[in-house]
């Protein structure tokens, strides 16, 4: 029985092992979004609004604060459909550029330039060095986008794992 007891015990240690080992790095939110001085997440526009296709600047009485960050929002229903999801409708990349992430590099962001794929909120520079959103388009007709988001998901790991 002592044996039964011992081998029950390793089995369910090591699947707890393999469960934290596949966990996500834990680290400072604040430190590595991209974030204006306050706290606030995409220089304050709606989170929820890209979904339905228009970036909206969000309103600073509608507010919403997840995991240290602060989120604004055009209107109340975007607000309540955050606090219900947030992990959906947060940025990809702690609100960096996509694009630039495709180098591991953390690059400010134009909010009015983004794209959803897959469900999830990419957002892009568009300044004086150009359109991120458009070069991220040319590079899809060499790749599928697909594998830029993978090589950008794996560049943001390695990003929040030096932090």
């Amino acid at each position: 029985m002592n044996t039964y007891r011992v081998f029950l015990f390793t089995i369910l240690s090591l699947g707890f092992l393999a469960t934290l080992a596949k966990a996500k790095p834990e680290y400072d939110r604040t430190k590595l979004l991209n974030l204006e001085k306050d706290k606030l997440a995409i220089q304050g526009y709606d989170p929820v609004a890209y979904f339905a296709g228009t970036p909206m600047e969000g309103n600073a009485s509608l507010t919403h604060q997840y995991k240290g960050i602060i989120y604004r929002f055009a209107k109340e229903a975007n607000r309540e459909a955050f606090i219900a999801m947030p992990d959906h409708y947060e940025p990809q990349y702690g609100g960096w550029c996509a694009y630039a992430m495709l180098d591991s590099d953390k690059v400010d962001i134009n909010p009015e330039r983004f794209k959803i794929i897959d469900e999830k909120l990419y957002l892009f520079y568009d300044g004086l060095w150009g359109d991120t959103l458009k070069r991220w388009n040319k590079l899809t007709k060499k790749q599928t986008e697909t594998s830029l988001v993978e090589k950008a998901d794996q560049n943001w790991t390695k990003v929040v794992s030096k932090k």
